[in-house]
């Protein structure tokens, strides 16, 4: 299949109330000039959803703040060539996910593929979703990424796709823009 086709599948069945399975319609398809409030309607809410309790509060509040997505991503959706490497995901009909990965190199860049975010909103947790977004994005592609140091649930996540934490560990910090605190990011490689 066509990478830049849409990617479309039912989730494994899981089970719930009295053993009957429950499937998830899930897809995944490149983002359009036409996603845009979309995708940072979905990056505004997993901010909040995800990062609550591990970073600052206040870079919370900025990063979640639908019109601070909208200003950092306009520029990104206008431009064609920026745009090539994000995915949007649905489930069930519903945008969910967002996946963005880019092309890298030179001596800071460990694998030719950086994934720069992927993101599903909490109601997709477990669904597969990110999991199709990670198909989509960079299949099993080597690649790099930066995930907050402290966050579990991502690092495991991760790993089920062979991340693993770089060694020595590589690390990069910006506490110092959020109430002077050591808040850093981790690269993970595979």
């Amino acid at each position: 299949m066509d990478r830049l086709e849409a990617i479309r599948f039912r989730s494994a069945p899981t089970r719930i109330r009295r053993n009957l399975p429950v499937t998830r319609d899930i897809s995944i398809r490149p983002a359009t000039p036409a996603d845009f409030e979309t995708v940072a309607s979905i990056l505004a809410r997993t901010w909040r959803e995800t990062y609550s309790g591990i970073v600052p509060d206040a870079l919370v509040a900025e990063r979640s703040n639908l019109a601070w997505q909208l200003d950092t991503w306009r520029e990104h959706f206008a431009d064609a060539a920026s745009l090539a490497g994000t995915w949007l995901g649905s489930l069930d009909g519903e945008p969910a996910g967002v996946a963005l990965v880019r092309e890298t190199s030179g001596e800071d860049a460990p694998r030719p593929l950086e994934l720069k975010l992927c993101y599903t909103l909490a109601v997709a947790y477990g669904s597969g979703l990110g999991h199709a977004l990670i198909d989509a994005a960079i299949a099993d592609r080597p690649a790099w990424l930066w995930m907050f140091d402290g966050n579990d649930r991502a690092e495991a996540f991760y790993r089920k796709h062979g991340f693993q934490r770089e060694e020595p560990w590589f690390t990069r910090s910006w506490g110092h823009l959020y109430d002077g605190g050591d808040y850093r990011d981790i690269r993970l490689v595979r």
